[in-house]
């Protein structure tokens, strides 16, 4: 007998049915939420996200969280104390373009 449901591959449904509340990160990356202050970690990708605009998820168990572009930075326990969570496997982009550094010579060509 074939499932009537069907499996969304690269869709976190925690953060789909979570409630978003739209916020700026502070110069000292850190957002303010409910009267409490959450930290933002550094990633592979960034060192800061200062003045990045976030989201502050309420995920149904009471935790909270802090994603930026779809990608979760930050979960929080009720008890206030970082939990490890497994990051969803995402398709990369197009690759960076990179720039080669010229210099500048006093010769002609």
């Amino acid at each position: 007998m074939e499932s009537a449901f069907a499996r969304v591959d690269g869709v976190d449904l925690d953060l789909l049915v979570s409630i978003h509340h739209a916020r700026v990160v502070r110069n000292d990356n850190t957002v303010f939420f409910d009267n409490r202050v959450l930290q933002l970690p550094t990633t592979s990708s960034r060192p800061h996200h200062v003045r990045c605009d976030v989201t502050v998820h309420e995920f149904v168990d009471g935790d909270l969280g802090v994603s930026y572009q779809d990608r979760l930075l930050l979960r929080v326990g009720r008890d206030g104390l970082r939990k490890r969570f497994r990051e969803a496997h995402r398709k990369s982009g197009p690759p960076e373009r990179r720039f080669e550094r010229t210099s500048l010579s006093a010769h002609a060509p």
